[in-house]
């Protein structure tokens, strides 16, 4: 897919002038946005970008200084706010998880990998469009923007050494009035599109964000994985209703919902004594008290925890009725970030018992674990 370098340098430009012209006034979050469109420059395209905007920089360090202090205790006062439904949401879906299915899907995922077939620009467009249109006019302008002005990225340069896991990247301003994504991905096939509805997840969050005066888009927002989960898994199923790589599509759907909440088990001890803990700036685990959390990434993992279950939740609620969802998730989308745990998952209207206790989710993950393990019994 042909991406358009010279706008988004212009727009990366346009961003640094009105940083350096407001440089008292222009805030932190401004700032973020600048850095984190810098570091797509350097990790993406080679190219180094002057990333000290300030000509203050003692100013410029205590800004970033008092932005991750902040972030940090969003994290912080997250999990000191919901220890206890955090502790009963992971034990009841881990509970639900056959141990066996994670066999079955490395073997199942062997048969696919030769097999898999390659798409086109034109067959993702047909592909994506009608399963965005179904979240209403402004999700799909928000994607078919992004993908028409050539702000998608396929195939950027390779990874370095600060990218970690990630194969993707969503980065925007609401100075520039834009966002980009870029990804390592190099060939069109269904995992990867999977991957970039994920990201454009994230895109229409932030579009959202930009028209919206109600909050701000951050990676500090504990929610700020729920709306790309939600397109994610919704379009695997969405793949599965229209019997498009079944198979495949269900897999994605069941590894989504086993792997992540079985990740997220090892934070029992850390739930029941949060106190014995300590967590730096970038969510990482410091001081575990001998429990092994030690390099752990608090913060990813809870995030796409949450991201996750309040997915999977909100897709049971659209298949019931898709219009009142829809509605549901615009509110979702303007307020989320002022709102509790509980405040969010009723937006969507999922009944907090039923989202902690995970009986509207697990006869949806036990009838896709049931097909799955009926194929590999040898295994079982």
């Amino acid at each position: 897919m042909e991406f358009d370098y010279i706008s988004f340098l212009k727009d990366l430009y346009k961003l640094k002038l009105y940083l350096l012209k407001h440089e008292k006034a222009s805030t932190i979050d401004e700032l973020s946005d600048y850095l984190s469109l810098a570091l797509m420059t350097r990790d993406r395209f080679g190219i180094n970008i002057e990333e000290e905007l300030y000509s203050n920089k003692k100013h410029m360090y205590k800004c970033m200084h008092n932005y991750n202090m902040k972030q940090l205790d969003i994290l912080l006062n997250f999990v000191n706010s919901n220890c206890d439904d955090l502790f009963q949401l992971s034990t009841n879906i881990n509970d639900a998880i056959n141990p066996n299915i994670f066999d079955c899907l490395f073997v199942e995922y062997g048969n696919f990998y030769n097999k898999v077939k390659k798409y086109s620009e034109k067959e993702f467009k047909d592909l994506i469009y009608p399963f965005f249109a179904q979240y209403g006019d402004n999700t799909l302008k928000a994607v078919k923007d992004l993908i028409e002005n050539k702000r998608l990225l396929v195939g950027a340069v390779q990874k370095t050494d600060d990218d970690h896991d990630h194969d993707a990247f969503t980065a925007g301003s609401a100075v520039i009035g834009k966002t980009y994504i870029l990804t390592y991905i190099d060939s069109m096939i269904l995992e990867n599109i999977v991957l970039l509805v994920h990201e454009l997840g994230h895109a229409v969050d932030l579009q959202h964000t930009m028209l919206s005066q109600s909050k701000k888009y951050t990676a500090a927002d504990p929610m700020c994985e729920v709306p790309s989960c939600f397109f994610e898994i919704s379009f695997a199923d969405y793949l599965v209703q229209n019997r498009i790589e079944t198979d495949l599509a269900n897999n994605i759907i069941l590894a989504k919902l086993s792997a992540i909440p079985r990740q997220f088990l090892k934070y029992h001890k850390m739930l029941t004594s949060p106190s014995d803990f300590l967590v730096n700036t970038d969510g990482i685990v410091v001081f575990d008290n001998g429990t092994g959390l030690k390099g752990s990434n608090l913060r990813n993992d809870l995030y796409y925890f949450i991201g996750t279950m309040m997915a999977a939740n909100a897709l049971m609620i659209h298949k019931d009725n898709p219009k009142e969802f829809n509605k549901k998730f615009s509110d979702f989308l303007g307020l989320k970030q002022e709102q509790t745990l509980k405040q969010n998952v009723e937006t969507l209207g999922i009944n907090y018992d039923e989202f902690l206790s995970c009986e509207l989710i697990k006869p949806y993950y036990e009838e896709k674990s049931n097909e799955l393990i009926k194929r590999y019994k040898y295994l079982v």
